[in-house]
Parts: C-alpha cells; sequence; structure tokens
C-alpha cells in the first residue's frame, strides 16, 4: 500500500538527510568490512558493476529484479521524489572526487530507494544499498549469487577508520 509524501519523509528521514548534506563522499566508506568489498579506484568499481566480470552480478539487473513495486506509486509521489532528489543533489554540491557514471548510479538508487519506502517494501538488497551510502560509499556491485556473497562498496580512500 503507497504511503502519503508525510509517511515517506518520517521513515525515510536518515536517507533524506543523507541528501541534505552539502559534502558527499568527504572521507572514506565507514562501515563494517566483513560483509562487503571496498573498492577504491574508478575501474574496478565499474568492473563490479557489469556482468562482464566474472563472479559479480548484473548489478542493475539486480537491483531492477529487487525493487519489485517500486515504480506502480502515483504520479503525485512520483514527482514528489524527482523534486526531492533533484534538490538533494543539486550541482552546487560538493561530492568530492567521486566519478560521473557513479554519481548518475547514485541518483537511481536515491529515487528507487525513495519509491521502496513509499511502497512499503523495503528489500533487503536495498536496506544494503541505503546503509552503504549512509556509511560514505557508493553501492557498486555484488559479488557472488545473490542472495549469498557481498556487495561492493565504492570508497574515496584506501585508509579506513578502525572497527
Amino acid at each position: 500500500m503507497e504511503k502519503n509524501w508525510s509517511q515517506i519523509l518520517v521513515e525515510a528521514k536518515s536517507l533524506i538527510d543523507f541528501l541534505r548534506k552539502p559534502v558527499f563522499f568527504d572521507r572514506p566508506y565507514g562501515g563494517s568490512r566483513h560483509d562487503v568489498i571496498v573498492v577504491t579506484d574508478l575501474v574496478s568499481a565499474l568492473s563490479c558493476s557489469g556482468h562482464e566480470n566474472e563472479g559479480f552480478e548484473d548489478w542493475q539487473a539486480l537491483l531492477d529484479q529487487e525493487s519489485r513495486g517500486a515504480y506502480s506509486l502515483a504520479k503525485s509521489t512520483q514527482n514528489n521524489i524527482l523534486d526531492l532528489i533533484s534538490d538533494g543533489l543539486a550541482i552546487n554540491k560538493n561530492y568530492s572526487f567521486v566519478p560521473e557514471q557513479l554519481l548518475n548510479n547514485m541518483e537511481g538508487d536515491i529515487y528507487r530507494l525513495l519509491c521502496c519506502y513509499a511502497s512499503g517494501e523495503l528489500p533487503a538488497l536495498w536496506e544494503k544499498v541505503e546503509r552503504v551510502y549512509l556509511e560514505n560509499g557508493i553501492p557498486c556491485g555484488w559479488n557472488g549469487a545473490y542472495p549469498e556473497g557481498q556487495i561492493a562498496v565504492y570508497s574515496n580512500s584506501r585508509e579506513f577508520p578502525t572497527e
């Protein structure tokens, strides 16, 4: 059942707060590394996202598969989400050094995450995707056959905080 905009804003507060940050990815990925593969170079990050990399799922196909009912929303809800993303990912934001292709993926991911919140269904993969963003990484692939395996995360640095 689709939620109203007020409910979405409350339930997706962490993600919306993330969108309101003036600077994105200004420090290394800070999440746990026991269930992720962290990559720090663009070639590896882009390699993880495609089906041509042995051992990795086709990332965009997997995300689409796990989005389920996220696209059957009222037009007003879709427009509110697009407006929120447009404001949150404005051109004048500082993205540190993040390649454009990963920023484009981020925009699509945030859209689908907000659609999941709106539809009232946040699948496990999307929970992981959200967690990666909130921990200062960019999800960029899945190593193994989903749901087994690990999410690949692009980090802007090899230096990680201690756990």
